[in-house]
């Protein structure tokens, strides 16, 4: 799974991660379809005209208590990104760091759950896409965390996503992505709680795995910036000997964010 380096994990008052089929927000549909997860090329297996993505379940794969939220759905992806051009993947530079992560993990679209009682995960041909280069890498964990990432194909039927200039102070954020390997969430419920010169920080709903998610302006649409880091996510149940997910009040120091300026100049030397 995603490197233990930097990790952006916990909940913030309640709950707010949405399986697909619980949003009803028509933007926050149309801009998820722009979001992909990172899954080992293993875990992508010919089926017919498409693929079925395969995983062990979050309980079994990571020891997650059984009533957990979620703990039946499959954990599958390793990483989390965002189309920013036909061709290009905007992700966290960690999601990179180690040898053999183009050539052996490919970006899916469309890896969620449309119904309650779901418990296969088949995907189209045309929504899995080879990593074929690292265009642009970034990764110090006290500085920068961004990649670009070149498919080896346009991408069909889905728009790059808009970028947002600059993130301001207690505006509302959604954050979509795969926490901890599972199909996509949306989370609400957030706001920007504070800016430096490369980063900020939001109390969003996240976990290891949403790493390289876009994080929105609520309102419009626009990518804010990329989850990169944050706090623990699972504590152990000392009764039980199993995790729970970690959660604190809604004012905590929330988890931290790239800012698109990291990447946005970068970005115009392959599409200007």
């Amino acid at each position: 799974m995603e490197s233990t380096k930097a990790h952006p994990p916990i909940i913030f008052g309640e709950d707010d991660r949405l399986n697909s089929y619980e949003v009803s927000s028509p933007l926050l549909l149309k801009i998820a379809e722009s979001t992909a997860a990172q899954i080992p090329n293993e875990r992508i297996l010919k089926s017919g005209r498409g693929y079925n993505l395969v995983g062990k379940s979050l309980s079994d794969y990571m020891n997650v208590c059984r009533d957990e939220k979620f703990a039946s759905e499959p954990s599958i992806a390793n990483c989390s990104g965002f189309l920013v051009a036909p061709d290009i993947i905007a992700t966290a530079g960690h999601c990179y760091e180690r040898k053999g992560m183009c050539e052996n993990y490919s970006w899916v679209f469309d890896y969620k759950k449309d119904h309650k009682d779901q418990t296969s995960y088949p995907v189209d041909e045309e929504d899995v896409y080879r990593c074929e280069e690292i265009l642009e890498y970034g990764f110090d964990i006290l500085r920068f965390d961004y990649a670009l990432i070149r498919l080896e194909r346009p991408v069909k039927g889905r728009s790059p996503l808009k970028l947002q200039s600059s993130p301001n102070i207690g505006e509302s954020l959604v954050i979509i992505g795969h926490p901890s390997g599972l199909p996509q969430k949306t989370a609400g419920g957030a706001k920007v709680m504070s800016i430096s010169e490369t980063e900020f920080t939001a109390n969003l709903d996240s976990f290891g795995v949403n790493s390289g998610s876009a994080v929105f302006n609520e309102k419009t649409g626009q990518v804010v910036g990329i989850l990169v880091k944050g706090y623990q996510d699972y504590k152990t149940d000392e009764k039980k000997s199993c995790l729970r997910a970690h959660q604190v009040s809604d004012d905590h120091i929330g988890n931290i964010m790239s800012k698109n300026s990291q990447f946005r100049e970068l970005l115009k030397k392959y599409y200007p």
